[in-house]
């Protein structure tokens, strides 16, 4: 299975999120990885309700005290473990889930 750098695990902040663009045959992908408890999670840059980039600015994907993923659209906050809306226009859906792993410090996309 291939794999894709995007980060060291050290550049995290616990817990701190990360905004990463990737080149991928499928073309431009915007995602996000997100440090919590010294585990790393990380997703598509898109929310379930409207498609639009959660970020509210640069690498900036977690509610003010860093306990969910918030959109900056509509305020729908996420579970930083499994991407399950918990408050907001789209309770219930979930983030797009991307399979990660991390090999000596660095995170890696396991792109399929």
């Amino acid at each position: 299975m291939p794999r894709i750098v995007l980060c060291e695990f050290s550049q995290l902040d616990d817990p701190g999120s990360m905004g990463i663009i990737v080149n991928t045959a499928r073309g431009q992908q915007e995602l996000f990885v997100v440090r919590n408890n010294n585990r790393c999670h990380a997703y598509f840059n898109s929310c379930p309700h409207t498609g639009a980039p959660l970020n509210w600015q640069d690498h900036r994907f977690l509610n003010y005290d860093k306990t969910l993923i918030m959109c900056s659209l509509h305020g729908a906050q996420f579970r930083i473990s499994d991407g399950r809306c918990l408050h907001g226009p789209c309770v219930g859906a979930h983030l797009s889930r991307i399979d990660t792993e991390i090999d000596n410090g660095i995170v890696y996309w396991l792109n399929s």
